[in-house]
């Protein structure tokens, strides 16, 4: 039974971590995503620089479609980003309920008198699906983080004080988020009773 488990945890592991071709297609779309979102700021200053000091028309005209068309290249690249995560996420859930089931195929008929099958197959379907979920959360999150650090990286070297003033908003943010995560939370398990 524990050598069972053993390979089956042993397979698990070597279903996360994926193939060379997916993390460098990960690479790539996360390099554009941020190349992206470091310009907007950056076309944004010029922008508003422009229309401060009433240059020419032209600029202004020129500057606005470089906005309008990073934005949307932005927001094309953040939606390719979110298809690969989800579908490398349905990849995963399909070859962790395929070990599963191998699994389960090995077990002995006592293993299944002791176990109702309603149960059995709830357990295979939440869990699976959490671990998929998780490693993808992973993947989003350090888009994210990775994302933060690249704009917090322009902004220094563009306007200090901008940076400072976005910078102190960050705790009262946190606190903001976990008052309103702690009332849904509880009101969540208000409705279950």
């Amino acid at each position: 039974m524990r050598n069972e488990s053993l390979s089956v945890f042993i397979r698990c592991c070597k279903l996360l971590s994926l193939d060379k071709i997916t993390i460098i297609k990960y690479v790539i779309i996360l390099g554009l995503s941020t190349s992206f979102s470091i310009f907007l700021p950056i076309i944004t200053m010029n922008l508003i620089d422009t229309i401060i000091e009433a240059e020419s028309m032209r600029r202004l005209f020129i500057l606005l479609a470089l906005f309008l068309l990073f934005n949307i290249l932005e927001i094309g690249i953040e939606s390719i980003l979110n298809i690969f995560c989800e579908l490398n996420e349905f990849r995963l859930t399909q070859q962790l309920k395929e070990i599963m089931v191998d699994s389960l195929f090995k077990k002995n008929g006592q293993f299944y008198g002791e176990i109702k099958s309603g149960d059995l197959l709830l357990i295979l379907e939440n869990d699976t699906n959490s671990i998929s979920a998780y490693t993808f959360r992973l993947f989003k999150m350090g888009t994210s983080l990775f994302m933060a650090v690249a704009i917090i990286i322009i902004l220094f070297q563009i306007q200090m004080d901008l940076l400072l003033i976005l910078l102190l908003n960050v705790p009262l943010i946190i606190v903001t988020q976990h008052f309103v995560n702690k009332k849904l939370k509880s009101k969540a398990e208000k409705k279950q009773k």
